[in-house]
């Protein structure tokens, strides 16, 4: 990834050389696309998210987009975008992983939540709990997090959502 975004960065600076712009760095968190899950690649413990341990696999998943030799900004860290990505479905079903797993985990790895699948009923408060959750994550960090909910319409908690197009995997 080093080589990658040492490449980006030069051409980044070049650009911000010759333009006047302001270059603040490269977001290297890593995302899914079709069959490669972030979240399989970080061999996260889906199923043991009340264990000892718990913070120590996704921190050391996290410190790797982190480590590359530019210049950081945006959320460089571990993000498991739910709905995009495969690997956490079983985990979701059985009732081992959810959104308190993902706060979790952003509590080391800052990068938020991401395509959470929530209830249709989720009530304006439950939401905004949430998102306080994650905005006090930010401030602990000082960086921006992101808070990608997805209310179901018509899905109780457990339900299988229902939602079309794009890159969205069903949970």
């Amino acid at each position: 990834m080093s080589r990658y975004t040492k490449e980006a960065e030069a051409v980044a600076m070049k650009v911000a050389a010759a333009t006047g712009w302001t270059y603040e760095g490269i977001d290297a968190t890593p995302a899914p696309g079709g069959e490669n899950s972030i979240a399989a690649a970080s061999k996260l413990p889906w199923r043991t998210h009340r264990s000892p341990g718990l913070h120590d696999r996704p921190r050391a998943s996290s410190r790797a987009p982190c480590n590359h030799a530019g210049q950081s900004t945006g959320y460089s860290g571990l993000m498991i975008p739910v709905m995009e990505d495969k690997a956490p479905r079983p985990a979701l079903a059985e009732g081992t992983f959810n959104l308190d797993s993902i706060l979790a985990w952003s509590a080391v790895c800052a990068g938020g939540v991401d395509t959470v699948p929530l209830a249709g009923d989720a009530s304006e408060d439950q939401i905004a709990r949430i998102i306080g959750d994650v905005t006090w994550l930010a401030f602990k960090w000082n960086k921006p997090l992101g808070a990608r909910l997805m209310p179901s319409p018509g899905k109780k908690a457990g339900d299988m959502t229902a939602f079309t197009g794009g890159a969205i995997v069903n949970n």
